[in-house]
């Protein structure tokens, strides 16, 4: 039976957070150079260069089960209308995208109220291969500590990203939407999913064994570790045996955000990364698709 998005009771205390300042933090300013006067001055700076995290948005692309379909079609082309325009139907959560606290968290802040700054983050990766689970797949706060002893402590304001590798077995390019794979790939560009379909192309999303954080393990790392959320390769930061996406609320409910289904996780450094990730400004959001940009460090032992 499909689970789907439920909302728990839980007595969380509402941490606000911001990626500025404290000691050991990630230098920002190390990537966001600043040139003349006024709040246009800024040029980005990095040393290991630039890669894209985001799928590309697409009907074929997969989103959470039971939410709509992507449906994208030609309004206007070129020939015979001198231009194009596409009209486009997706859900606000579709593909890679970002969650904020309103998602899970009623009348909490929405895409409209995050400042510019709380679209970015710099990045601690946790290759979830690296961990010893012993067949579990929630993560723990004593597991997250192990970690830290072989790769640096968590700085504050990072946005904690796990490394699953789900990607290679989930967002497959060729799955059609009514998931399987024979559509799009034979060239069938006559398919088109009604607007109104729930989305199939999940590809036996809860047949997979994803490894997440624990709800205790996010709280743990909100409180002693002032993280400003969680990502993840996944479509979510939780555990498929987790029934009521503890890592997710718990991180929104902190006032903190998900940003999930991430593309090209391996490009990232374990640390000395920053991501850069801004939502179209949908009114009252509760979230929405991005293309994600790291902004690569030197390396991770350059100091940032």
């Amino acid at each position: 039976m499909k689970r789907r998005k439920t909302s728990v009771a839980l007595l969380i205390a509402v941490v606000v957070l911001t990626t500025a300042g404290g000691a050991g933090a990630t230098a920002i300013s190390d990537f966001i150079k600043i040139r003349g006067k006024g709040p246009q001055a800024a040029r980005v700076v990095c040393p290991g260069g630039m890669t894209n995290l985001g799928y590309e948005l697409s009907e074929i692309g997969t989103v959470f089960p039971d939410d709509p379909a992507t449906h994208i079609e030609d309004v206007y082309t070129v020939d015979p209308d001198f231009f194009e325009v596409e009209r486009v139907t997706i859900s606000s959560h579709a593909g890679t995208h970002l969650d904020v606290p309103r998602h899970f968290v009623e009348d909490a802040r929405g895409l409209t109220d995050l400042s510019p700054q709380e679209f970015v983050w710099p990045v601690y990766k946790i290759v979830v291969s690296e961990l010893d689970l012993d067949g579990r797949l929630q993560i723990t706060m004593a597991d997250i500590r192990g970690y830290e002893r072989e790769n640096g402590r968590i700085k504050k304001g990072s946005l904690v990203v796990l490394d699953t590798a789900v990607n290679d077995e989930f967002f497959l390019d060729d799955v059609g939407p009514d998931g399987t794979h024979d559509q799009r790939a034979t060239g069938d560009s006559s398919f088109k999913p009604e607007v109104s379909d729930t989305a199939q192309n999940v590809d036996d999303f809860w047949s997979l064994e994803v490894e997440g954080f624990s709800g205790g393990a996010v709280q743990w790392m909100f409180d002693k570790r002032g993280i400003a959320g969680l990502g993840s390769d996944a479509y979510g930061p939780d555990a498929t045996d987790d029934d009521n996406f503890l890592a997710t609320f718990t991180a929104l409910a902190n006032d903190g955000v998900a940003l999930v289904a991430i593309n090209n996780v391996e490009s990232l450094n374990v640390n000395g990364d920053v991501i850069m990730a801004p939502a179209v400004r949908l009114a009252e959001g509760s979230g929405f698709p991005t293309n994600p940009i790291a902004c690569h460090g030197a390396g991770e032992d350059d100091g940032y």
